[in-house]
């Protein structure tokens, strides 16, 4: 059942792909139309406590400076529609008329991307909440009351970042979560890896269907990993872990000698703190 099922989210990808491609080229002019033409430009912008991001395409950061404003470089026909209404910051920027991703040339030279520039200093907010359908995100040095991010094609990159619940969706990219501080964390990947490096949280619970799980110097109470093809590798020190992996090795080290397992791998091998477990590994 196991190999079945990893058959099926094989051809799941390459359907889901073409699906994409073609849903891509009939909105942003992959079959012709205009050049690339974007435009830059700086807008000034009210205190705000909550973040709200939804866009067909951008790279996005948040960066300390003298105020707040926004800087945006954007195709023509995708300029932001940017309000702060009450506490809430909301960007949305959506393609109009057609994009032609057939003009390279245009695209090699222009990155697009929206940075929100807040005081030096002011580094708390509340909730943050994020869609992007391609495009990578950024951040680093930041206090959030919960984070949202759901990117189809792009990298996600956590550091130095606090937070309560924390849910990150990636259809296809990778995401990387370094030096945070965490309640809960809720990830799914697609097709990429994982990474969550020297970070503390209370609960973690991962999904991945094509790439690796990598959590290393970790601390946390209770987690759950399910992997379909890819390695799955944990270091740190936590109480309960339970993990199964389709298509790859589990490798764990823990120095938590009172750690509850439930380990379990259909093609590969178990490794607790160097010991080989087979296949399976249950402990009381």
């Amino acid at each position: 059942m196991k190999a079945l099922k990893t058959i099926f989210i094989v051809v799941l990808f390459i359907v889901t792909g073409m699906i994409i491609a073609i849903f891509a080229g009939r909105r942003f002019g992959f079959f012709g139309g205009a050049a690339v033409v974007s435009k830059s430009d700086s807008v000034s912008i009210k205190a705000f406590k909550d973040i709200e991001v939804e866009a067909d395409a951008l790279n996005f950061k948040i960066e300390e400076g003298t105020d707040y404003h926004v800087e945006y470089n954007c195709p023509s026909n995708m300029i932001p529609v940017i309000n702060v209404n009450g506490d809430k910051l909301k960007i949305e920027c959506k393609a109009n008329g057609g994009v032609n991703f057939l003009n390279f040339n245009d695209l090699s030279k222009e990155t697009f991307s929206l940075t929100v520039y807040v005081p030096e200093g002011k580094t708390e907010y509340g909730n943050l909440d994020i869609k992007i359908d391609a495009g990578n995100v950024v951040l680093d040095g930041f206090t959030f009351e919960d984070v949202k991010a759901d990117l189809d094609a792009g990298n996600l990159e956590l550091s130095n970042i606090t937070a309560g619940d924390v849910t990150v969706n990636a259809d296809a990219g990778n995401v990387e979560l370094k030096d945070c501080v965490f309640k809960n964390v809720e990830g799914k990947v697609g097709a990429g890896n994982l990474e969550i490096l020297d970070t503390k949280m209370e609960n973690v619970k991962i999904e991945a269907d094509m790439g690796y799980v990598k959590m290393k110097t970790v601390e946390f109470k209770e987690g759950e990993i399910e992997a379909d093809l890819g390695k799955v590798t944990v270091t740190g020190t936590y109480e309960k872990l339970t993990a199964e992996s389709s298509m790859g090795d589990i490798d764990v080290e823990n120095e938590n000698d009172d750690a509850v397992y439930d380990l379990t791998v259909d093609m590969g091998v178990i490794s607790v703190n160097d010991d080989n477990k087979g296949k399976s590994y249950k402990s009381n």
